[in-house]
């Protein structure tokens, strides 16, 4: 059962795992670079383990989090049914199906209009083909993500999500039938990083499930505060030799015990957050963006450094180190204000692409149910 306290806590841990994810897509500044020819030479090894630290460790904490919450949600009621299952439909066809076309097709029309160009075209291209030699398929993969990420790639999520949505009376029947086997086995597979199908990945599936299974058996998502405290003191260590063999063969075992204590971390710390009533009261003010910050960063974010690094050419790793943070952030800040603008303007369009989700300025102070960032 989904409780208030539950619903605030859901609410608390909403705008820090979309910086995160910003942050996360940040990491790839160094992709970006090296393909344009502006990445720094020597990058120092302090510069290398803070960035891989926060956008290769850390951030891997916020897919998990958002499945295992997605899950939980979506099975909180007490009875599985048909006609439930269909009403779900409904609903996640508004607040995922159309806010996942709206912003690919977006996104799609701004890249292809940008490559026409030929002064902008530069910072739009790769090495994947121009939009204007795309043919149906590619137009369809492009927007869908069939075998590959969306052009939005940040949408994989919904992709995902709805997916697993499209799923979940095979889930709702595994969870309940055969659950000690159906967890061990994802499980296993998620462990040693195998996914025989292209998309639901099996990190999506097995925290979703996860969750539908709490919230099927009338157990809190925070079952497991007891620990919280433990899991936090143990996470530190755990991500730093996890960042420090990042990319190397015996990763695997820091990095998937790193994710589960991280997990049980984040949780846990909302407990606290709770406790603090100005910390409380910006994130859930702040929740009310996260949406719009998950959407718009990219190709924002990508587009920026690709521009500062060509009008800067950065040449150290402390500078390097500097625009990592400051570019992250600017996006963050330029996005709230631009759908605090929207907002204003156009409020039932802003409403209508971010699938409902509420804008701060239209949020209750404390709100019965949650609305998932993503």
């Amino acid at each position: 059962m989904l409780t208030r306290e539950s619903s605030l806590r859901f609410t608390l841990l909403s705008f820090p795992l979309i910086v995160g994810v910003v942050f996360g897509h940040a990491g790839a500044a160094s992709v970006v670079m090296s393909d344009s020819g502006l990445s720094i030479s020597h990058p120092s090894f302090f510069s290398e383990l803070v960035t891989t630290l926060i956008s290769h460790v850390c951030a891997c904490l916020t897919i998990p989090i958002f499945f295992l919450i997605s899950g939980f949600l979506f099975f909180s009621d007490s009875e599985w049914s048909k006609e439930k299952y269909l009403k779900k439909l409904r609903s996640r066809a508004n607040s995922l199906l159309v806010p996942f076309l709206f912003w690919n097709l977006a996104t799609l029309a701004f890249i292809a209009t940008a490559q026409a160009i030929p002064a902008a075209k530069v910072y739009f291209s790769g090495k994947s083909a121009f939009i204007a030699s795309y043919g149906l398929w590619d137009y369809l993969n492009a927007i869908i993500g069939i075998n590959r990420f969306p052009i939005s790639f940040q949408f994989w999520f919904m992709r995902d999500l709805m997916a697993l949505v499209l799923l979940s009376p095979i889930i709702a029947f595994m969870i309940k039938k055969a659950w000690p086997p159906y967890l061990a086995i994802l499980s296993v597979c998620w462990f040693f990083r195998l996914d025989p199908v292209y998309f639901p990945t099996t990190e999506g599936l097995l925290f979703f499930s996860v969750g539908g299974w709490l919230s099927s058996n009338g157990k809190s998502l925070f079952i497991f505060d007891r620990y919280g405290l433990l899991a936090s003191v143990f996470y530190v260590p755990v991500a730093i030799i996890d960042a420090l063999t990042y990319q190397k063969q015996l990763n695997i075992l820091p990095h998937r015990v790193g994710i589960l204590l991280g997990v049980l971390a984040c949780l846990f710390a909302t407990k606290y957050i709770a406790k603090s009533e100005r910390l409380k009261s910006a994130l859930v003010w702040l929740s009310g963006v996260s949406f719009w910050v998950y959407a718009v960063h990219e190709p924002l974010l990508t587009i920026s450094i690709r521009l500062i690094y060509k009008a800067i050419h950065p040449n150290s790793s402390s500078l390097d180190l500097f625009f990592y943070f400051l570019v992250p952030v600017c996006v963050i800040l330029f996005s709230i204000a631009l759908q605090l603008m929207m907002s204003s303007v156009a409020p039932k369009l802003t409403k209508i692409v971010t699938g409902g989700r509420l804008a701060p300025h239209k949020q209750k102070p404390q709100r019965e149910a949650y609305a998932p960032p993503i």
